[in-house]
């Protein structure tokens, strides 16, 4: 991320949209180096064919990044928006 926001960023607020031919297929955003799994942001596929969007919004680490994990089946589309960000 500190190569669109700058390093200086603590809050991402990022817009997804995702579609895939499998349901319950999954994109996750959060701070890197958390290691808590239940403290992400996500989006995750309903049906078959449909997108679905979600805003998310994420805390940089010192250096302005986040991490992220998909599920190795997210095969059709993924489109990820940096919509806002603070300082």
């Amino acid at each position: 991320m500190s190569g669109i926001i700058g390093s200086g960023a603590k809050l991402v607020h990022l817009r997804i949209k995702i579609c895939d031919e499998n349901s319950s297929v999954k994109l996750q955003f959060r701070t890197n180096g958390n290691t808590n799994e239940k403290n992400v942001g996500m989006v995750t596929t309903q049906v078959t064919g449909v997108y679905v969007t979600n805003d998310v919004f994420v805390w940089t680490d010192s250096n302005g990044v986040i991490e992220y994990n998909g599920d190795s089946i997210l095969s059709v589309a993924a489109l990820i928006v940096v919509a806002g960000w603070f300082d």
